[in-house]
């Protein structure tokens, strides 16, 4: 058993998202890491990863490329970029050995398929040196998190929205239905639309502003040893320390592994606006200049990757303060059942209702240069309304929207895709998970619209986790269950089965 901090600890559970890499070890409620996946490369210097490519400007202004090892729709991560996250994450961050602790990876919803998992595999055991290893299928984990084996799960992430029928722990993925409308087309149309309502200017990233560029060389010189690690403690001026503008853990960078000390200062729950900068970053769907390779392919963003990855930074946290469905309350019908919608564990959610009017969310968003923004209230429905109707995104310019589906009709079809007899469970146990799911209204909106389409044989029941920052989070809880379950050791992938079965036996051993 490894250690944390002169502890003994159980496994490390990782979940592999294409937004955020979540990390924490097993039993635990939440995960302790919220790092973003992308890195950041600079000139003749070391990587920049982890909170340190969320803003530090010493190093911010030294970024050349930022680099994204999970892009398209159904892309297997660039292994040896990945591998730079996950050291960072488990030494860093959970400051345990990666030799001596066994690691769960939860899987996307997207799936990485065989050969994804086998390398994967050939990873962890060759370039890591890892004793012990588990793939762990999202779909089911979102499942667990919630408490059930069987269960429909619609995971809408950052990549895309994905519908998986669960059954008995397995994830069918004959079932699996997949959808562009992710965080990542979201931001692109919230970009389209923002940057025109910004005048002249259009958005700039911080470091583009004449006051925020140009940061202290000599600082970040200090911070920086003869060994080009940079210290996160030195690397904070003292003025500005204590502030809580520059509280984010600071990350140094030799190699691979970068200086933090997350958990002095907790991150923002997942899909809460933080009062100084996004808590988030997105890998930036295409900005002008952005170089976009072919589907499936991982990406590095040439010559302004930069600049669309800080944009879009920005984006993502006017996303989370102005957009929201609009709230309906449904009115109880006796008869609502009658022509055809699927009962549910709430009356209220199956017939239309009034409009229900609430405290509207502010639409004017500052940018960093000053400019007050002003979305619109119709601007403002319209973008997550697309979840559930595609077709209001049709003056974008997001590839494949013209085949892109609703929410609930993803649902419908992954259920309809699984025997009669497995239908009436899924139905029964219906899990929303992924950022997207955070929208106010979202999880109401989308237990209505499944049972405006599901025959009235079927009885609905939302069992998704109450708690906003759960949902987001659902796949990595459970994994954290998972790896705590005494059942569970029996299972895990060893090195020696690694050297005889080789990287393709993750498959039989994790199905």
């Amino acid at each position: 058993m490894a250690t944390s901090g002169g502890v003994d600890v159980g496994a490390a559970v990782i979940d592999c998202g294409s937004f955020l890499i979540r990390g924490g070890l097993a039993g635990e409620d939440s995960p302790r890491a919220l790092v973003p996946s992308a890195i950041g490369t600079r000139s003749g210097k070391n990587d920049v990863l982890g909170h340190s490519l969320w803003g530090l400007p010493e190093l911010v202004d030294q970024v050349v490329d930022v680099y994204d090892p999970m892009a398209g729709l159904q892309a297997i991560p660039k292994w040896d970029v990945m591998k730079k996250v996950v050291d960072h994450v488990l030494s860093k961050h959970l400051m345990v050995s990666s030799k001596e602790t066994p690691l769960i990876l939860v899987e996307p919803s997207y799936m990485w398929g065989v050969n994804g998992r086998a390398a994967a595999a050939e990873l962890v055991f060759e370039g890591m040196g890892l004793k012990s290893f588990f793939i762990a299928r999202g779909p089911v984990m979102a499942a667990f998190s919630a408490g059930r084996s069987t269960s429909l799960v619609v995971d809408v992430g950052h990549q895309g929205a994905f519908a998986t029928a669960v059954f008995e722990g397995y994830a069918l993925e004959k079932s699996k239905q997949t959808s562009v409308l992710g965080g990542r087309a979201l931001s692109d149309y919230t970009y389209q639309v923002a940057n025109e309502k910004a005048g002249q200017n259009g958005i700039r990233a911080r470091y583009e502003l004449p006051s925020m560029s140009g940061a202290t060389t000599e600082k970040e010189s200090k911070a920086e040893g003869s060994n080009g690690v940079v210290d996160s403690t030195a690397a904070v001026s003292k003025d500005t320390a204590g502030s809580e503008e520059k509280e984010k853990p600071k990350d140094g960078s030799q190699d691979v592994e970068m200086e933090v000390k997350e958990e002095a200062v907790p991150a923002a729950p997942p899909g809460e606006v933080s009062k100084v900068k996004p808590t988030t970053v997105e890998a930036p769907p295409p900005a002008p200049g952005a170089v976009v390779p072919k589907e499936g392919v991982a990406k590095t963003f040439s010559l302004d990757s930069k600049k669309a990855f800080y944009r879009m930074q920005i984006v993502h946290d006017l996303k989370q303060s102005a957009l929201s469905i609009r709230e309906i309350i449904e009115t109880p019908d006796p008869e609502a059942n009658g022509g055809g919608p699927a009962q549910t564990a709430t009356a209220a959610a199956v017939v239309a209702g009034s409009k229900v009017k609430r405290e509207p969310r502010p639409t004017v968003y500052t940018l960093p240069d000053g400019t007050e923004l002003d979305m619109g209230q119709e601007i403002c429905e319209r973008i997550p309304e697309s979840l559930f109707d595609p077709r209001l995104l049709s003056d974008s310019k997001i590839p494949g929207i013209e085949s892109a589906r609703s929410l609930h009709r993803l649902a419908y079809e992954a259920a309809s895709a699984c025997d009669i007899d497995v239908r009436r469970e899924l139905f029964g146990g219906l899990v929303l998970s992924g950022g997207c799911s955070l929208f106010p209204g979202v999880a109401e909106r989308f237990q209505r619209e499944v049972a405006a389409i599901t025959p009235q044989m079927f009885k609905l029941r939302m069992v998704s986790p109450s708690l906003r920052q759960d949902r987001a989070s659902a796949p990595w809880v459970g994994g954290s269950i998972l790896g705590s379950l005494g059942t569970f050791q029996q299972m895990w992938m060893s090195k020696q089965e690694y050297d005889e079965h080789g990287a393709m036996g993750i498959n039989r051993k994790c199905p």
